[in-house]
């Protein structure tokens, strides 16, 4: 008796890694849009932002801590590096190695939310008093929603490979971490250029 040969595998579906995607997608239009309006207003309040009362209101002697700054932007790229040695380590099935990129990259997250509490302490800025400090903590807020996002991304995908859960033809979870992260890096360096450096 004849026997038909056996169906190929199925085609494993991308869906974490398509979700991430799309919540890439939707962070970049959320700060996208928070960053337009940040600029749109500075414009409106007029030339020369370190003369125009109008713009920096009672905000006038706010401290942005330059150095936190400067330190979030030197960290994320840190920590992409790491992400970037989780990938390569993952493909090769090196589970020691894709724990330890995970793990750092969540460590250099921890401490770029660590740089931005530090620099909302230097602000000595109430939010309420004017649309400078109104939206300078909104978009610095969010920031930090999406660091924090990131540190748990790269937690759980290191919990998951610590426990064996992961496999050499399975790094959906690793290349999705490490997705989150580059965007990571491209929203530091708009938050560090605008707000920051612009001001």
């Amino acid at each position: 008796m004849l026997a038909l040969p056996a169906p190929p595998p199925p085609v494993r579906r991308r869906q974490l890694l398509v979700g991430t995607a799309f919540a890439v997608a939707a962070g970049t239009m959320a700060i996208g849009g928070m960053l337009a309006v940040y600029m749109s207003e500075r414009e409106a309040a007029g030339p020369g932002y370190g003369s125009s009362k109008k713009w920096l209101g009672a905000a006038k002697g706010a401290v942005i801590n330059e150095v936190a700054a400067n330190t979030i932007l030197i960290t994320v790229v840190a920590a992409v590096v790491m992400m970037q040695w989780a990938v390569y380590a993952a493909n090769r099935g090196d589970r020691r190695h894709t724990a330890y990129g995970l793990g750092l990259a969540g460590v250099f997250g921890v401490a770029m939310l660590t740089a931005q509490a530090r620099i909302w302490q230097d602000y000595g800025m109430i939010a309420k008093k004017g649309i400078y400090q109104t939206l300078t903590y909104a978009v610095t807020g969010t920031y930090a929603v999406f660091v924090a996002s990131g540190v748990l991304v790269a937690s759980a995908a290191a919990f998951r490979v610590l426990g064996g859960r992961t496999t050499a033809g399975d790094r959906e979870v690793v290349a999705a971490a490490a997705l989150w992260w580059y965007f990571l890096a491209a929203v530091t360096a708009a938050v560090w250029f605008f707000i920051y450096v612009v001001k």
